[in-house]
């Protein structure tokens, strides 16, 4: 060999770098969206499985129509697995006409000390005037009377009057009912978080280990994202939220809403995002017409969707004006604020899946979004189908709706990062020592390499004095 024979190295180019999705054919498709359906079900049924809270029904019979009826009970040994506790009062309407009528309650609760062993008196109750609205022959709007956030004392007694008003005639009956949390779901609760808060751990030292192997120039979009979004994962998951259950204060609780909020909000920000970066090349995105629109669209969308989730966690249930959180119009408002804006999104996502779909001629281009629109597509109509059934009081329980939530967004992204490693061929290529070429430069001069696989070529070159000079 002489010495002006050199080997050319073996090299890769960016346009080289292709991720596992860019082989799927037709029927790898319909096998992913299959299975991710099947574990969107199981989580509904697993949610089904475990019951949120645990329910002592009572009917006290009335004796008297003009008389008081007086209600007493105790809630039984709670824990702080049981979270929080509810005690509601069902009428029921037996005339065939609406009614709205307010009711006075004489409340009177006593929590039990251990330590002294008597009964010390919760002076934060007492004379509450309930606005009770009914139905023709049908059960009143449950109206809540005690509300007690956190479990300092685990033993609760309650005495409760209904004092006589000018109207009674329209019940016969009354029920009252105490909610508390299921302790055995709150341990499952635990359990699923922070399982899926190690697998978020373990994807991400996988995937750091796979990618450091290829410069962060080489990165498609798909792959820059991926650590955004994993980050998400992990604050949806929340390593801090048992303190929002041994932690006798609100502030954990907003904490936990806010990072739910943190999730909805990136994966959509993310995923117009990177539907419109398939369409705009990175030298064309103009921060005022390619960013900022996104940004402010996602920025309402937070606002409204923290503002949703934390509210009914914070709202003071004692309110003598409000019975319930959803029946207070400010609220209703940000409820159909967050609607609004999630139909103007869908509409939104759909146009830039579409436009990009008939614009786009490169065929990997359009595999890529082609299955990022329609993946993506079926999660948000999965969460606007779970989040309408929660409206219409189909699933029983917000912590039942939450866990089926919970589920499908950590299986989104476990799916997703499968999809975009790189390819195996192009894995295999990096083992064996391929070089990365600099994107618009020219090809390196490298020493003989010898491929296993494919038998070198040599080639002689040959360099006058003038090309010398420019290298």
């Amino acid at each position: 060999m002489s010495k002006g024979s050199q080997r050319k190295p073996l090299t890769l180019k960016k346009e080289d770098m292709k991720l596992k999705l860019d082989s799927f054919q037709r029927k790898h498709f319909i096998w992913f969206f299959s299975i991710f359906l099947l574990i969107f079900l199981f989580g509904i049924a697993i949610s089904f499985a475990c019951p949120s809270s645990t329910r002592q029904i009572t009917q006290v019979k009335k004796k008297n129509q003009k008389g008081t009826i007086l209600i007493k009970d105790s809630t039984g040994e709670l824990e702080s697995l049981n979270q929080e506790v509810f005690f509601n009062v069902i009428i029921e309407n037996k005339l065939d006409k609406k009614i709205d009528e307010e009711l006075l309650f004489n409340v009177t609760l006593q929590g039990y000390n251990p330590k002294k062993k008597k009964w010390d008196t919760i002076d934060r109750y007492g004379l509450k005037k309930k606005t009770i609205s009914c139905s023709p022959k049908s059960d009143c709007k449950p109206v809540n009377l005690i509300d007690i956030p956190f479990i300092i004392y685990y033993n609760y007694s309650m005495n409760i009057e209904v004092l006589p008003s000018k109207n009674q005639n329209f019940f016969t009956q009354l029920n009252y009912e105490i909610l508390y949390m299921n302790t055995n779901f709150t341990i499952f609760e635990l359990f699923v978080r922070y399982m899926f808060l190690i697998l978020t751990f373990t994807l991400i030292i996988i995937y750091t280990n796979i990618m450091k192997k290829i410069q962060w120039s080489y990165f498609s979009t798909e792959q820059k994202l991926m650590y955004l979004s994993l980050i998400l994962q992990i604050l949806f998951n929340n390593p801090l939220f048992p303190l929002t259950i041994l932690v006798r204060n609100y502030s954990f609780i907003v904490i936990d809403m806010l990072f739910i909020s943190f999730q909805f909000t990136g994966l959509m920000f993310l995923s117009i995002y990177l539907l419109d970066c398939y369409q705009h090349p990175k030298h064309s995105r103009k921060f005022s017409k390619f960013y900022l629109p996104k940004i402010i669209f996602s920025s309402i969308l937070f606002i409204c969707f923290s503002v949703v989730l934390i509210w009914p966690q914070t709202h003071n249930l004692e309110d003598e004006k409000y019975s319930s959180v959803d029946s207070i119009p400010l609220y209703l408002f940000f409820i159909v604020i967050s609607i609004i804006c999630f139909i103007l999104y869908l509409i939104y996502f759909c146009f830039i899946g579409f436009n990009g779909y008939t614009n786009i001629h490169s065929q990997k281009t359009r595999k890529r979004l082609y299955f990022m629109f329609w993946f993506t597509l079926l999660l948000l109509l999965f969460l606007g189908i779970i989040f309408l059934s929660g409206m219409l009081r189909k699933i029983n329980g917000s912590t039942q709706l939450f866990l089926i939530i919970f589920i499908t967004f950590n299986t989104f992204n476990v799916f997703l990062l499968f999809l975009i490693l790189p390819s195996n061929s192009v894995l295999r290529k990096i083992n064996r020592g391929y070089i990365f070429l600099p994107p618009h430069k020219y090809e390196p001069i490298a020493p003989y390499t010898q491929d296993p696989e494919n038998e070198p070529i040599i080639e002689e070159l040959s360099i006058d004095e003038s090309e010398e000079k420019k290298y």
